[in-house]
């Protein structure tokens, strides 16, 4: 996920820098996210979003694919902490259901 979001953002920054915020870099970036996501192949259509996001920032939008980026891995990166530590506590407390006979 942080490289299909890494990916929009980069392209909608792009798009932006080229035409400037409007119908054309909109339609771009929808079109190119569009296909990453086909050739990544994962159905993420947030990640569009993402990538439209720069058509609304104002000031230096350079850093914005580096902070998607960061930040989607950091999410991901709880998540499998999260979900690691609960695998952990659920097989400490299992409680056995079978009978001794």
């Amino acid at each position: 996920m942080p490289t299909t979001c890494l990916a929009a953002a980069t392209i909608g920054m792009l798009s932006v820098a080229l035409f400037g915020p409007g119908v054309i870099s909109t339609a771009l970036t929808v079109f190119l996210g569009i296909v990453s996501l086909k050739l990544i192949r994962l159905h993420i259509p947030p990640a569009i979003a993402v990538g439209l996001i720069p058509q609304i920032l104002e000031g230096p939008i350079h850093w914005y694919p580096l902070s998607v980026g960061v930040g989607t891995s950091i999410l991901v990166a709880f998540e499998l902490a999260s979900s690691a530590m609960e695998r952990i506590y659920l097989n400490k407390t299992r409680v056995q259901f079978d009978s001794p006979h």
